[in-house]
């Protein structure tokens, strides 16, 4: 074989490898579409760090967020029959001094009604009656599956002190978390 030959041959193995490595090593535990938020922001003295989670009990809509259509035969977490809708707002009390924020909304569906118009229904975050872009979805879910949404949180949206959820109509909702974290400029 010929220097040319061995230094070609030698050079595509070597690139071939480096593929291999990084499509190995580019693959983890999370999911494409699950934000991820840094566990601190720059050595941060005064930190902020919200978590919400909500999994029972019944939703507590802004009706400013929601077609009066959302709002008719509402379902709690959890709910096993068809045809209910679920509409929730999650609020949150932001600090009162200037702070760099960052956030993310996950929440969990559960195909528990075993309807055969499950697979017809969608999801979506809604602000003002019509859904936030980019964050509306289609769910197919056999009988007992599950499946995470999760979106990051726009600064106004956190700035909004909420974030609104609708679920369309035969599918329950096992929970809702929301994270906010950042760094503030001053303590108080």
């Amino acid at each position: 074989m010929t220097y040319a030959a061995r230094r070609f041959l030698l050079s595509g193995l070597s690139v071939a490898a480096l593929l291999v490595a990084g499509a190995v090593t580019a693959q983890d535990a999370f999911s494409p579409m699950e934000p991820r938020l840094p566990a601190q922001i720059c050595n941060c003295s005064n930190p902020v760090n919200i978590n919400m989670v909500k999994s029972s009990g019944p939703t507590s809509p802004d009706a400013t967020d929601f077609l009066p259509a959302h709002l008719v035969n509402p379902a709690s977490y959890n709910t096993p029959q068809p045809n209910k809708l679920f509409a929730e707002t999650i609020r949150w009390k932001l600090p009162t001094r200037t702070c760099e924020l960052k956030g993310s909304v996950s929440y969990t569906v559960k195909n528990v009604a075993n309807s055969s118009l499950q697979n017809n229904d969608t999801t979506a975050l809604v602000a003002g009656g019509v859904s936030v872009p980019g964050t509306s979805q289609s769910i197919h879910l056999l009988l007992g599956q599950s499946q995470t949404f999760s979106y990051p949180l726009t600064s106004a949206q956190i700035h909004s002190g909420k974030v609104s959820i609708f679920v369309q109509d035969d599918t329950a909702v096992t929970q809702v978390r929301v994270n906010i974290r950042g760094c503030c400029i001053n303590p108080s």
